[in-house]
């Protein structure tokens, strides 16, 4: 979010993306840092 967080437009200010704008499959995770590392 950077610097602009208060002037930025996204999920806070409109909810949750609906599941059929969501195209792809996860391969990497990245939090918690403990378990980072590629999804099986």
């Amino acid at each position: 979010m950077g610097d602009h967080r208060n002037g930025s437009n996204d999920s806070r200010s409109w909810g949750d993306v609906p599941a059929r704008y969501i195209y792809g499959k996860a391969v990497w995770r990245f939090w918690p840092f403990r378990r980072m590392g590629r999804i099986g």
